[in-house]
């Protein structure tokens, strides 16, 4: 049969400037496996022309076909128009393909009303339909290796039938998202052969940031290129321009092994004490080392999480593990905590007896810490996290339970240069609440290790109070302000104590790193480093997220932290918006009265999932985009669809 993308109707053959077309036809004459298909005008009688009604029932007599639109911007160098046109699948009647080229006329009429369109000759694709099980998007920026994603394609009733190829314009999420030689699947090396071709197509058509493909895989692992068009913009936003040129900067390289970006306890760059500390720890304890600092941002290493969790689970498995979560809890509750506690009194009293800090301050402050680290290490396998249906304790909101005693420690943010609950709002250290009070006692291993998971928090904040304390001391012997003292890591404080000033070098490089953290708190993190390489994210649709509790109405009250939220608390019914819901934030929430949040980082199994679950929060967790949406703006926390919605009028 024809197999030419470059049919012109009645009047024979001629090149179609559609780009998506084009592109088709160069990889077909490269020998690439394109399905075959025509090309037309969006002509309502296009089909009218023998010769075109001959090459679609052709098309027709392999199988049902796909109408694809081929809109003069799609695919083009500086344009994609990605998810604007149609894709109507499943057709097995030249009817049916009329009718769909015509749905395709009058959608693309209307969106050249409106302006939206560009300039060129609108086409329509009809082309042989793959039954597929899997759609994989393969692309390359720059000179990096290409990054997957791959996602189902299930049957659907579409029209006639057929498989659903509509999975990434309606916003679908990938099962797989990572590197092409990460991918498990007899598929993968078919992949890997065909992409130098594809490379060499479309790499010549040029484009600014490098170029994609989507690649259907059928049920006997063939795979067939059904479009490849250049990429119109990053697909890692400012991560070449900004984030890399700054760890070039800072004399550090992206790390092996696979990373995630600890946006949910951390969704800010950390200062350069608190920087120290973690590298400083990870010195200390290389057994333990999961966490890397990069341009200020903290990573932790999946791989060890897994690797412990794999340990945890055999010596379950065997009966190799000694003790309970309850007996653990009550150790944490019992002991550590106690001990944690005495370390810091300690600590504040040695502060306040030396007229000067003297080096004995900073290995107190050093002991302190990995005393704590270790017991939390040593507590953490038996902590547990409720799974995604795990609903409220019934005996009373657990996250609750002895907060407002360690208010005084825990700060708004996980990092010592982050003021104190107590310090925002002192009166959280007064504050009593019934609910508190009647959470009850623990009564199975399950509700232990909900518990433990929740009140390990108190003890890792009381190892780090002892330097938020001896940094608040330095600041006010030295005369400099409190928060840009943390600017210098413990080494340089310690020098600058010994030499009892500050000089106009120390005080210049405080200046320095004040700049350097608002450039590093602009830059756009990569939420994923794998094999010293960044990858792009598994997407969730725009304004979609975990629902949690009943579906909600208000007005958004952005807040940048907890510290700006207690400090600037939004008015009744108002819908908070945060980067992130940390542990400490329950307190904050029930102090303030609040019954809506969305946060832009979190997950099923987050803290701030068990937060929303245990104070009856409605909530949207890991909602991308919802810090973009402006305070003041109506919206609807729908928790039943996931789905932040601007309010209708």
């Amino acid at each position: 049969m024809r197999e030419a993308f470059a049919l012109g109707g009645a009047e024979g053959e001629r090149g179609w400037a559609a780009a998506k077309a084009a592109a088709l036809d160069r990889l077909r004459r490269a020998g690439l496996p394109v399905p075959p298909g025509v090309v037309f005008g969006l002509d309502p009688a296009a089909l009218a022309g023998a010769a075109l009604r001959t090459a679609v029932a052709e098309l027709l007599a392999l199988g049902p076909v796909i109408v694809r639109s081929a809109l003069a911007f799609e695919d083009q160098a500086s344009s994609s128009g990605a998810g604007l046109g149609r894709s109507i699948g499943g057709l097995r009647t030249l009817a049916a393909v009329q009718a769909a080229a015509q749905e395709i006329a009058a959608e693309a009429a209307a969106l050249r009303a409106s302006g939206g369109a560009g300039e060129g000759e609108d086409a329509v694709i009809v082309q042989a339909q793959i039954d597929g099980r899997a759609l994989a998007v393969l692309a390359r920026e720059s000179t990096w290796p290409p990054l997957l994603e791959v996602f189902s394609l299930k049957k659907e009733d579409d029209r006639e039938g057929g498989s659903s190829l509509e999975v990434l314009s309606v916003g679908g999420s990938p099962g797989f998202s990572g590197a092409l030689d990460d991918w498990r699947d007899p598929a993968a090396a078919a992949i890997a052969g065909l992409w130098p071709a594809i490379e060499a197509v479309v790499g010549a058509a040029g484009g600014p940031e490098g170029f994609e493909a989507e690649l259907v895989i059928d049920a006997e692992d063939r795979v067939w290129v059904v479009q490849a068009r250049p990429l119109t913009r990053s697909l890692l936003p400012g991560f070449f321009s900004d984030f890399l040129p700054a760890l070039v900067e800072a004399g550090a390289a992206i790390p092996g092994g696979r990373w995630a970006l600890d946006a949910e306890h951390n969704p800010a760059p950390l200062s350069p004490a608190h920087a120290w500390l973690i590298g400083w720890l990870g010195i200390q304890r290389p057994g333990q080392r999961r966490y890397c600092v990069l341009a200020g941002w903290l990573y932790r290493e999946v791989e060890v999480e897994a690797a412990s969790a794999r340990a945890r689970a055999t010596d379950d498995a065997q009966g190799e593990a000694p003790g309970s979560a309850t007996s653990a809890l009550q150790r944490l509750l019992d002991v550590e905590i106690p001990a944690a506690r005495r370390r810091l009194g300690e600590i504040e009293a040695l502060l306040a007896e030396e007229a000067v800090i003297g080096e004995a301050a900073f290995v107190a402050g050093e002991g302190a810490l990995l005393a704590v680290v270790d017991a939390y290490t040593s507590l953490s396998r038996w902590a547990r996290r409720a799974d995604a249906t795990t609903s409220a304790a019934s005996a009373g909101p657990r996250c609750l339970m002895d907060r407002r005693r360690f208010a005084d420690v825990l700060p708004t943010a996980w990092d010592v240069a982050s003021p104190t609950l107590a310090e925002v709002q002192p009166e959280l250290s007064l504050w009593t609440d019934d609910r508190e009070q009647g959470a009850g006692p623990v009564v199975d291993e399950e509700e232990a290790g909900l518990l433990l998971g929740e009140l390990d928090d108190h003890l890792f904040a009381l190892g780090l109070a002892p330097w938020r304390r001896l940094y608040l001391r330095a600041a006010a012997l030295l005369g400099v302000d409190k928060a840009s003292i943390f600017s210098w890591t413990p080494p340089e404080l310690r020098r600058v104590l010994r030499a009892g000033a500050v000089d106009a070098g120390d005080a210049a490089a405080l200046v320095e790193r004040g700049a350097q953290a608002r450039l590093r708190a602009a830059l756009r993190p990569p939420a994923f480093l794998a094999q010293g390489r960044p990858l792009v994210s598994a997407p969730t649709r725009k304004m979609r997220g975990l629902g949690i509790g009943a579906r909600a109405a208000g007005v958004v009250a952005q807040r940048r932290d907890l510290e700006e939220l207690l400090q600037d608390p939004p008015a009744a019914g108002a819908i908070v918006v945060l980067p992130a819901l940390t542990a400490q934030g329950a307190l904050a929430i029930a102090h303030l009265g609040l019954c809506a949040v969305v946060t832009a980082y979190g997950g099923a199994l987050s803290h701030g999932a068990l937060i929303a679950r245990e104070l009856g929060l409605s909530a949207l967790l890991g909602c991308r985009g919802c810090l973009e949406v402006a305070s003041g703006t109506p919206v609807i926390v729908d928790t039943q669809t996931g789905w932040l919605r601007l309010q209708d009028g």
